[in-house]
Parts: structure tokens; C-alpha cells; sequence
């Protein structure tokens, strides 16, 4: 693994809790990059091939994300010769029935996008 790059949207903390925790267990800080543009798992991947210029890259997310991910994105035709993913544990508590909700309408307006609209249309922003 050469580089990682870690999304998600901008004024949340989480890819810089991320990074914190990964630099703690040793990987260097310039091995990882912040795409704070990955409002949408869709996103990060295509800005992952689109603005990174990564033709090979391993997806780790949860396995819903993971899922809509690599639909997405051989939906879409992107210029990736190798496309992968490694699911992460999936959430167990309380709250991991409204995750649960929430990915139901996810996939809805997954299916919605790729039929009605150019997701790639603000990637470069």
C-alpha cells in the first residue's frame, strides 16, 4: 500500500481522527492524504481515479458501503483496472439500526442518481 487517502466530508473530524490513529500505529503522515470533497461514497471513489489519478485501489468501509461502491463504479465505466474492497466490522450497537435505515434510502437514491443524473459533474470542486 503505497498511499491512503482518507474522505469524508469537511468539518467532520473523522478523517483527521483517522489519520491520528493511523500515524499512531506507525504509518508516516506522508503516506496519507485528506479528501474532504467525499460528501458521498460514490464520490471519493470517482475522485479517488479522477483527481488522485489511482487506476488500482482497495475500498475499507463498511460492507453497505463497500457494496454501493463498487456498483457505482462499474456502473459509471471509470478507468479502473483494479478495484477492490475489505470490509470492515459492521456497526452492532443501538444506533446500528438507524445506520441500517439510513443505507436503505442510500441505495434508493443510489439507483436514483445513476439513473437521473452525472455524478461526476462536481468532482474536481
Amino acid at each position: 500500500m503505497n498511499i491512503l487517502i482518507l474522505s469524508c466530508l469537511d468539518g467532520i473530524n473523522e478523517p483527521e481522527c483517522m489519520r491520528d490513529s493511523l500515524i499512531a500505529r506507525g504509518v508516516p503522515s506522508e503516506a496519507i492524504m485528506l479528501d474532504v470533497k467525499g460528501f458521498r461514497t460514490i464520490l471519493s471513489v470517482i475522485r479517488a481515479n479522477q483527481v488522485y489519478g489511482l487506476k488500482s485501489f482497495t475500498i475499507i468501509s463498511q460492507r453497505f458501503h463497500n457494496e454501493r461502491a463498487l456498483y457505482q463504479a462499474e456502473h459509471l465505466g471509470l478507468d479502473v483496472k483494479d478495484l477492490q474492497a475489505f470490509n470492515a466490522r459492521s456497526p452492532f450497537s443501538e444506533m446500528a439500526v438507524m445506520i441500517y435505515v439510513r443505507e436503505y434510502f442510500a441505495r434508493v437514491k443510489m439507483f436514483w442518481d445513476l439513473w437521473t443524473s452525472d455524478e461526476t459533474s462536481d468532482t474536481h470542486k
